[in-house]
């Protein structure tokens, strides 16, 4: 386990040891504490990983905060270490961050290998309904505190609307489990007469999202699912050209990211339902009081966190696409003549 570590250990090392960006000065050595936290920190991500192995961990007591992956956990460790940093400092316990894929995050979680779990408001929605945990905070990106779906093409392919999807080849995270990588889009377009897969001419699941984009580009698909800052952020890094993509029925409304469906609340916290109520308040005080000039906020890319929004118009876009636990909503609301399923404005 520690060996397949190693390329993220040189990856974390590389980029921790010295000051985050140029845009911050000249780099310079990080001190000897920082040093120390980090290689706590990376120690502890290759002991989370004999977790996705099967290993069933002894109770300790550090507090375990599960962190969304989509992008791959090597990506979003690098993003949320610092906040593992912080909330140590802040409540006076050993804090590990650990990345999980989708498909993993709410076993984890559910199985009480998680005290804490940061993730999409699909996700936490289910947490709330079948595990009982509790919300804590949602969180506030640079972008706001939501978030949408989109649908991307290659340009040159000349699809531009979501009636000229039928019979495509589709790429998306994981079926019934990915927020902005396949809910906000099977939403979208089963609002408007197409039905996903049986209108498509077939649906993919791939690994992480930065895939899917590459998989459109290189024409191994027509389109793919993607959440909100995913395409920026590949042009920011160079690994793609924003040239190259169209959004499918882009919409202009103010969000300052490129999105195809109505905009949702962004990730929430949630803490598990054996955490101490005490430990609960301290960290969401801790997290709370983040700003967004902190280290952790810089890393993350985020403004902080607030008191947490209201899951009501996600479990009702849930309930509507009849995801397990709330196709049983639908089922009952049918039982008594009504619908009760309308979905979020946009």
């Amino acid at each position: 386990m520690l060996r397949q570590c190693f390329p993220y250990f040189r990856l974390i090392f590389r980029k921790q040891m010295w000051s985050r960006g140029s845009r911050f000065g000249a780099p310079r050595p990080a001190t000897n504490r920082r040093k120390i936290e980090m290689l706590r920190h990376v120690i502890a991500f290759a002991l989370a990983g004999t977790f996705l192995i099967g290993v069933t961990s002894t109770a300790s007591a550090e507090v375990r905060f599960g962190v969304l992956a989509p992008r791959g956990e090597a990506v979003a460790y690098e993003a949320w270490t610092e906040l593992g940093i912080y909330l140590t400092d802040q409540i006076g316990e050993p804090v590990t961050i650990v990345p999980l894929p989708p498909t993993q995050s709410l076993y984890f979680l559910g199985n009480r290998h998680l005290d804490f779990l940061l993730s999409n408001p699909v996700q936490s929605a289910i947490a709330q309904e079948v595990y009982k945990a509790t919300p804590v905070v949602s969180l506030a990106k640079r972008s706001g505190t939501q978030f949408a779906g989109v649908i991307v093409t290659r340009r040159d392919s000349g699809i531009v609307a979501a009636q000229q999807l039928r019979g495509k080849r589709v790429l998306s995270m994981r079926v019934g489990v990915a927020a902005g990588g396949y809910i906000f889009q099977t939403y979208y377009l089963e609002q408007r007469g197409i039905r996903v897969p049986g209108d498509l001419a077939s649906l993919e699941e791939g690994k992480n999202q930065d895939e899917l984009v590459i998989g459109v580009r290189d024409g191994l698909a027509d389109a793919a699912f993607v959440r909100t800052g995913v395409l920026e952020a590949m042009a920011s890094a160079g690994r793609i050209s924003l040239d190259d993509f169209t959004v499918v029925d882009e919409r202009h409304e103010g969000f300052p990211l490129m999105h195809t469906t109505p905009l949702y609340p962004e990730w929430m916290a949630m803490a598990g339902p054996t955490v101490d109520p005490a430990l609960t308040a301290r960290v969401r005080t801790a997290l709370l009081s983040l700003r967004a000039g902190d280290l952790a906020a810089r890393a993350a890319n985020i403004n902080g966190f607030l008191e947490p929004v209201s899951l009501v118009e996600m479990k009702a876009a849930l309930a509507a696409l009849r995801i397990p636990p709330f196709d049983t909503l639908v089922q009952e609301s049918e039982s008594q003549g009504t619908t009760g399923t309308e979905g979020p404005s946009s």
